[in-house]
């Protein structure tokens, strides 16, 4: 079971997220909804609402265009729910269209730097289940990582901590770069295409590029690879 906590600007989403967890009662439970964030009463009741579920995934909100919060107003979240729950995973949840806005590409990088470790898009639900238990069981001992991983994820560590790469992604990009279509990525890492897809599209915002090739040329300038 995956608890679920999910903050957003929009009532409709949040209700349509909940809708879209509902038919799997015994993999996922919603244990959280907040949109009511105008001002900090708002904020405190969504914390203390936090805390008492305990949730092992918060999906955020990447703009909160529509309650007109600041454009940081996201990564101050973060950084608050994280002061309460240091290990806490957030996923941001990404309604633009940033692929080719600079600007929102920086913004979505800097909320790793925060202390998110992924996102999603909210056009794309199919891809939201896969990807919400990928990063769930990142660091579960019922996951192994092949032992070829490991010291290349730790080497990475040391010569990148502000990179933020998850050791799955490190995975990824691992495979990517032995000449692996996204396809051959999934089967080695024994999951679908939406979660090798997943990863790697967190890796490419995380390295600051915007193509599979991108991907691969910026992980040899980093030495994530050699």
């Amino acid at each position: 079971m995956i608890k679920i906590f999910a903050v957003d600007d929009s009532d409709q989403f949040l209700d349509s997220l909940a809708s879209f967890f509902a038919p799997f009662p015994k993999q996922y439970s919603v244990v959280g909804l907040f949109s009511a964030l105008q001002d900090e009463d708002g904020i405190q009741d969504m914390l203390d609402t936090f805390m008492m579920a305990k949730p092992d995934i918060v999906l955020m909100d990447f703009s909160f265009d529509l309650i007109q919060r600041p454009v940081d107003f996201g990564i101050v979240l973060i950084k608050r729910i994280l002061e309460k729950r240091p290990a806490q995973k957030i996923i941001m949840l990404v309604g633009d269209q940033f692929d080719e806005d600079d600007q929102l590409m920086t913004k979505l990088k800097r909320s790793f730097q925060a202390g998110a470790v992924a996102y999603l898009r909210k056009d794309e639900p199919h891809t939201w289940m896969e990807s919400i238990r990928e990063t769930v069981l990142e660091h579960s001992p019922k996951h192994l990582i092949p032992d070829t991983i490991i010291p290349i994820f730790v080497e990475s560590l040391k010569k990148g901590r502000d990179l933020h790469l998850t050791m799955r992604e490190t995975e990824a990009i691992y495979y990517l770069s032995a000449d692996k279509k996204v396809k051959e990525v999934a089967d080695l890492m024994e999951i679908g295409f939406d979660g090798a897809t997943f990863h790697l599209e967190n890796a490419k915002v995380k390295l600051g590029v915007k193509t599979l090739q991108g991907l691969i040329a910026q992980a040899f300038r980093f030495g994530i690879v050699s």
